[in-house]
């Protein structure tokens, strides 16, 4: 019987490495193998190079990325969901313009997980503007509504003849035109205690703006209105005249500030900046105060909210449209809130300009697209206003027609903000004012139902 050979591998009956050979003698058997003081020396500063360099790679990375890296990692139920900012949600929809959505709910895949989004979007209504698209004469159109108080955007429908993929809403390359009297307005009455009867001087055409009629002309040809048929009537000279001799540089780029021009707007998804540059000469005071220019640029989004505000008591709130984002365990790891973005004007303010939006609904330029609402069944329920708004491109190719405006029923409470933005081409088509009165009347369609069924009940 051959010798037991303690340098054998018993249980795969391979012999070792001379290395292994070699090394063994120098030890007893049984006798724990003696550990080399360079080893855990080694493993230790590996370990710590990593754990620094892992450090670092977080703490200079932005905030919304470190997030979004973590993100990307698989949640497992043992580990605790992150929770995202709108900075992150803007980050992984980032080329998605959520435009035209026929589903509230939505489901994305990212990094090789599934997410599930619910969007504020009423479907109902969402649906019914669809459908109500005229795009055959239009270069664009953007609509939108959404809940005064809360900022929830409920519909975004968009056209761009020319780029298709463009979100029109949410995109601020449009001329402001006459909406912009809102903020003037407001300025107006806030800083001058201007009523709505205030008496209001003009000489010439109502939608002109002459240098002449920049003047304190006071002759048999002048007309004598008040603030709230100066208002309606969008008449060009009176808001003028607001800004070069009331408001001038100063007090106008105030307020534009406070209505958020040339300021980020927070939402989900990317929107650009309305614009607004206030220039030195009087005369330029006077175009911006009248909106008698191409260069002040607006979102529909952006006029949604200026009218938002007027019901809002002066508070503009930030837009959301991502009510709520889970993961794959139902994780909630983002949820959207009440953000106010700040008062724009005081609320005494909010109720003259309530009254001044109503008489345009009533007399004023939207008089026609409005008309016969005190006989409708669900119109003559509710406290309207608006503002209307149209002006050319510098080549008179194109007309940009605006309406911005609520709907307001004081006996439910329910209440919404639209706006409506047709650009149209050589032939008019579905008017803006249309458009946002078929929006108003369909939202309270659905709520007038709601409120019956509770009082039945």
């Amino acid at each position: 019987m051959a010798p037991h050979n303690p340098y054998l591998n018993a249980r795969t009956s391979f012999r070792p490495s001379w290395k292994r050979y070699s090394y063994r003698p120098n030890r007893r058997l049984g006798q724990p193998r003696q550990q080399s003081v360079k080893a855990p020396i080694l493993k230790f500063a590996v370990a710590a190079i990593f754990v620094m360099g892992l450090f670092l790679l977080v703490f200079f990375l932005p905030k919304s990325e470190r997030r979004i890296l973590s993100l990307k990692k698989s949640q497992t139920p043992v580990e605790k969901p992150i929770r995202l900012t709108k900075d992150d949600v803007r980050v992984v929809l980032s080329g998605h313009s959520l435009t035209n959505l026929t589903d509230n709910r939505l489901f994305f895949d990212y990094e090789g997980y599934m997410y599930g989004f619910e969007t504020s979007i009423d479907n109902d209504l969402q649906g019914f503007l669809i459908s109500k698209l005229n795009r055959v004469n239009a270069r664009a159109i953007g609509l939108v509504a959404l809940d005064p108080a809360s900022g929830r955007i409920l519909a975004m429908v968009s056209h761009a003849k020319d780029k298709p993929g463009l979100n029109t809403c949410v995109t601020s390359q449009f001329p402001a035109a006459s909406i912009f009297k809102i903020v003037t307005a407001a300025a107006a009455i806030d800083t001058k205690g201007l009523s709505a009867q205030a008496p209001m001087l003009y000489n010439g055409g109502k939608h002109t703006l002459y240098r002449s009629q920049l003047k304190k002309t006071l002759n048999k040809y002048t007309r004598h209105i008040n603030l709230k048929k100066a208002f309606a009537d969008s008449i060009n000279p009176v808001f003028g005249k607001l800004g070069v001799h009331l408001l001038k540089d100063a007090l106008l780029g105030q307020y534009a500030q406070a209505f958020r021009f040339n300021r980020t707007i927070g939402l989900e998804i990317k929107m650009t900046k309305s614009r607004i540059d206030i220039p030195e000469k009087s005369y330029g005071w006077a175009e911006i105060a009248s909106g008698f220019n191409n260069d002040t640029t607006i979102s529909p989004l952006h006029g949604a909210l200026m009218a938002a505000a007027v019901i809002n008591q002066g508070q503009m709130a930030e837009p959301t449209i991502i009510d709520k984002i889970t993961n794959e365990n139902q994780d909630i790891l983002y949820q959207n809130g009440v953000i106010l973005a700040g008062r724009a004007f005081l609320p005494s303010t909010a109720d003259v300009l309530k009254e001044l939006m109503a008489e345009t609904i009533k007399t004023g330029t939207a008089r026609n697209a409005f008309r016969g609402y005190k006989k409708d069944a669900i119109l003559s329920k509710l406290n309207l206003g608006g503002k209307t708004g149209s002006i050319d491109n510098d080549n008179h190719e194109i007309r940009y027609d605006w309406f911005v405006g609520f709907g307001q029923n004081p006996n439910s409470g329910f209440q919404i903000a639209v706006a409506a933005l047709v650009a149209h081409e050589k032939f008019i088509g579905t008017r803006a004012g249309t458009y946002a009165r078929l929006a108003i009347k369909q939202f309270f369609r659905k709520h007038a139902g709601l409120e019956s069924a509770k009082k039945n009940k």
